[in-house]
């Protein structure tokens, strides 16, 4: 009686000293880095070090973040009412801003407020105002972009309603009751 057998066996030589491919990172020797991608906003690169043959923690110490650019509100010149609570949203702009502010030394009319974080300008205005021009800033490590809004606080005013006209608050409506014929008198509002 006669025995034969045959085996196949299939050897997979490990490579020692190797980081494979994971994710957006290429292979690489022991002690190197494999270089990524840096996040939304950043330029250079992030990388990982191939250690034991295993990558390491993402690191980002090699991206900066880019210019900030194209600050911009949705409108340029905001007519606001005199004792109302506004809100004036935050700007769109490219990349990424860290803080927003004024020119040294000058301020919102009073009552408002620029959020240093955003950008929104918030607050109830207290002052009549004529149009004046600010500069707003927005800043990164890299550099800082601007943009230019007008601001005019005025009394506010009541709809002209009836024999009434437009009104500015404050003020007393009058109507002459004269004008609608055989009347005499006034009616106040």
């Amino acid at each position: 009686f006669v025995v034969c057998a045959f085996s196949f066996c299939l050897c997979h030589r490990s490579r020692v000293g190797v980081c494979e491919v994971v994710d957006d990172c290429p292979a690489v020797a022991e002690g190197e880095i494999s270089p990524g991608t840096c996040q939304d906003g950043y330029y250079g690169y992030s990388y990982r070090k191939c250690t034991q043959g295993a990558f390491g923690e993402i690191k980002y110490d090699k991206c900066h973040q880019k210019l900030p650019d194209k600050l911009r509100y949705d409108q340029q010149v905001f007519t606001l009412v005199k004792d109302t609570s506004i809100t004036i949203a935050a700007p769109h702009y490219m990349n990424i801003i860290t803080h927003f502010h004024l020119d040294e030394n000058v301020e919102l009319p009073t009552g408002l407020t620029l959020d240093e974080k955003t950008g929104a300008i918030t607050g109830m205005p207290t002052e009549v105002m004529d149009i004046k021009s600010f500069t707003i800033y927005g800043e990164n490590e890299s550099g800082v972009t601007s943009t230019e809004i007008s601001i005019m606080i005025r009394l506010g005013e009541c709809k002209a309603e009836g024999n009434f006209p437009k009104t500015i608050v404050g003020n007393t409506a009058v109507f002459e009751c004269s004008s609608q014929g055989n009347y005499i008198g006034t009616q106040k509002r």
